[in-house]
């Protein structure tokens, strides 16, 4: 079955756009599973999808997508939902088994690059199976035209922080490289 990756920098609306695709299977009915990573806390205790402008979904939260794998609720679904996606250490092996092996359909959010620019987890790993991918762009905080990257304004350390705005900002290629 076909699979769908919606990649973007920050605040590019990659969340938003799986939360617009998920609401039309819900209106028709159709039984789906949203997935989220567990790390990510930002706006909750993990349960529910939300968005940078706080639109909401409810969802499970998981550190590794393959536990899924002999969930009822993974079992009975036509389409999964997978937001976070960089984050996951076996998203490869569960796109494989979900799309491929189990005919499900899969959507994943996720950032294609780290605020250094180098590729992020496994999303640009599952590109080639993808049926469809959307790269979405965000407004640049400096020259307010597309931006595609994002960058880091927090003085803390390390290769992962999950933030938002107090973070990071979308940023541009050029203003990127001017700065």
């Amino acid at each position: 079955m076909p699979l769908k990756v919606i990649i973007g920098g920050m605040f590019s609306g990659k969340t938003t756009e799986l939360q617009r695709v998920l609401r039309r299977y819900r209106q028709i009915d159709e039984k789906i599973l949203v997935v989220k990573h567990q790390s990510d806390t930002r706006y909750d205790n993990g349960d529910t999808l939300t968005s940078h402008n706080d639109e909401t979904e409810t969802c499970i939260s998981v550190s590794h997508l393959m536990a899924l794998a002999e969930e009822p609720s993974y079992e009975s679904s036509y389409a999964v939902f997978i937001d976070e996606g960089q984050f996951f250490p076996d998203l490869l092996e569960f796109i494989k088994l979900a799309s491929m092996k189990d005919s499900k359909y899969v959507y994943v959010a996720g950032l294609d690059a780290t605020y250094e620019q180098k590729p992020f987890g496994q999303m640009l790993d599952i590109i080639p199976y993808a049926e469809k991918v959307q790269k979405l762009a965000s407004i640049c905080s400096k020259c307010k035209k597309p931006a595609g990257c994002s960058k880091r304004i927090s003085d803390i350390n390390g290769d992962i922080l999950i933030g938002g705005k107090e973070s990071y900002v979308a940023i541009c290629a050029k203003c990127l490289h001017s700065s």
